[in-house]
């Protein structure tokens, strides 16, 4: 019954993570590249590549804006 649950549960979570990432690249297109969003039990972990760490910052800022979730982790990496 658990996978059944999970199997459920999992188009939404990956809508919920689209719907972030749409509105990132909406406000900071351009900032960030590969820019993806991995929701976890108990939040969500942000990565990508950026061209500093403002621009990572700035991604960071504008995810925790889009949803009420948790950051756990910016894997966001500066190259």
């Amino acid at each position: 019954m658990a996978a059944t649950t999970v199997t459920r549960e999992r188009p939404q979570i990956d809508a919920i993570a689209g719907q972030i990432e749409a509105a990132v690249l909406d406000r900071l297109f351009g900032w960030v590249r590969d820019f993806r969003v991995l929701i976890r039990d108990r939040g969500m972990v942000l990565t990508g590549f950026a061209h500093s760490y403002y621009a990572k910052q700035m991604v960071q800022h504008a995810a925790l804006a889009a949803c009420r979730l948790p950051l756990l982790a910016n894997e966001i990496i500066v190259t």
